[in-house]
């Protein structure tokens, strides 16, 4: 089954229990803002770094979330409309 993967904070149970996570691009850029916020130098090669990566990590997330758009919830609304279910407002079908 495809499931979008946890974004913002991590695993809420993994941080409960101490667990170490992987960091989401959320929390790179969080730190990167944090630790920039009051300085007066240029952004460290490891704050560079780290955009980069939280930036290809997003254009993936970017990209399976306009594919679950534009393709599975389109064909999940075809199913919908062939099994003759009821009219749902925001559906996305012309009724």
């Amino acid at each position: 089954m495809w499931r979008l993967p946890v974004v913002e904070y991590g695993d809420p149970i993994k941080s409960k229990l101490d667990i170490d996570q992987l960091q989401t691009p959320m929390g790179r850029l969080g730190i990167i803002s944090y630790e920039q916020k009051y300085s007066t130098s240029s952004p460290t090669q490891t704050h560079k770094d780290s955009y980069a990566i939280a930036k290809s990590e997003i254009d993936v997330i970017k990209k399976q979330l306009e594919t679950l758009y534009n393709v599975d919830v389109k064909q999940l609304e075809e199913q919908l409309v062939k099994a003759g279910a009821p009219y749902t407002p925001g559906r996305g079908m012309d009724h």
